[in-house]
């Protein structure tokens, strides 16, 4: 009993027992046994492999799902030193340390795009390209209507896939597109008088279209003569007043009737041309003369010169400017009977 009470110990139960003890057991268990050990022996070597293969399986889908790391871009390095220009420049420079090999397209309205000046070491095409269009991105503000809107701003130079020695790149500006505001009309006054004294008002507007029609100006000023001020008023743009002024500036004019002895002429661009009186021992400015006259008629005075001529003296040239901000009596410029003071425009 105790025998086999000990060999009960030292042989456990098969459902007990790992799959391997069961097979180890299995084998002493007669010829039957054995037989049962060799075929599950067997089976158990068959799934061992099937195990295995499978794990390889596994492995290699694992390795097939990751994605293949992209080629590393190898580009010649160079030192870049541009002054700034326009992209056609920098292609220029870029192709001196290439060889020429670089290809660039640029549209035909780049010309206008300014790349700013840079000092670059050890950089390669790619480098460069990517640089600029990180730098060049701005945001501008513009109006439309009432309303302010913003939009960004950038130039790119760009290809396709991995750059390289052979890539052809390509050149973009982005830029918003900006409504054109139509632009607010200006006008200008001036003050024929002096010349009607020898010409009449057609020869004076003729001579002005005439000079329009020859340049081929798209938008001429329109002019309309009053009579009773003799002033011709002007609606339009800048460059048709510049036109007007050069034709007046070369057209004859009427000598001024000489100021009486307590009299001072005022002509030009005022609005009321001719002789002021004064008072006797009375102190007058030259702009107080001119205030007089009705005030200039030129918007902006800063264009002006003042022409002071005196008998017996030679002729002096202020400005507006000069004669405001004189705040000091004793340096203020007094008008004398007999003064002739001619406000011109000749800023150009």
């Amino acid at each position: 009993m105790s025998g086999r009470s000990q060999t009960s110990s030292q042989n456990p139960r098969p459902e007990n027992t790992p799959f391997w003890g069961i097979l180890s057991h299995a084998k002493d268990l007669g010829a039957g046994g054995r037989i049962a050990f060799e075929n599950m022996k067997k089976l158990f070597m068959v799934l061992m492999v099937v195990a295995g293969i499978s794990g390889i399986s596994s492995i290699a889908e694992d390795q097939s799902e990751k994605p293949a790391a992209p080629p590393k871009i190898q580009l010649r390095r160079f030192d870049l030193d541009f002054p700034g220009g326009s992209p056609k420049d920098l292609v220029a420079e870029l192709n001196k340390p290439l060889n020429g090999t670089l290809n660039v397209i640029l549209p035909l309205d780049s010309d206008d795009v300014m790349i700013p000046p840079m000092r670059l070491n050890n950089v390669n095409v790619a480098d460069v390209f990517q640089a600029l269009g990180r730098a060049s991105q701005k945001t501008v503000s513009f109006r439309v209507g009432r309303d302010y809107q913003s939009a960004s701003e950038a130039y790119l130079f760009t290809t396709e896939g991995v750059p390289s020695e052979s890539s052809v790149w390509a050149f973009r500006a982005v830029r918003p597109n900006i409504p054109k505001l139509p632009q607010d009309k200006a006008y200008r006054f001036y003050q024929l008088g002096p010349y009607l004294e020898e010409l009449k008002i057609d020869d004076i507007t003729t001579a002005i279209q005439t000079a329009e029609k020859m340049i081929n100006m798209k938008n001429p000023p329109e002019l309309k003569f009053h009579p009773e001020t003799r002033l011709l008023i002007a609606v339009g743009s800048e460059e048709g007043f510049d036109l007007i002024d050069d034709v007046l500036r070369a057209l004859p004019r009427g000598t001024p009737k000489p100021p009486g002895r307590s009299e001072v002429n005022v002509n030009g661009l005022v609005d009321k041309p001719g002789n002021i009186s004064m008072r006797k021992d009375e102190k007058l400015t030259v702009l107080g003369a001119i205030g007089r006259a009705g005030g200039c008629t030129f918007a902006d005075t800063r264009e002006l010169k003042i022409r002071l001529s005196r008998p017996g003296r030679s002729e002096r040239v202020l400005t507006f400017d000069q004669l405001e901000k004189e705040n000091d009596p004793a340096k203020m410029i007094y008008v004398e009977p007999g003064d002739v003071i001619d406000v011109r425009n000749e800023a150009r």
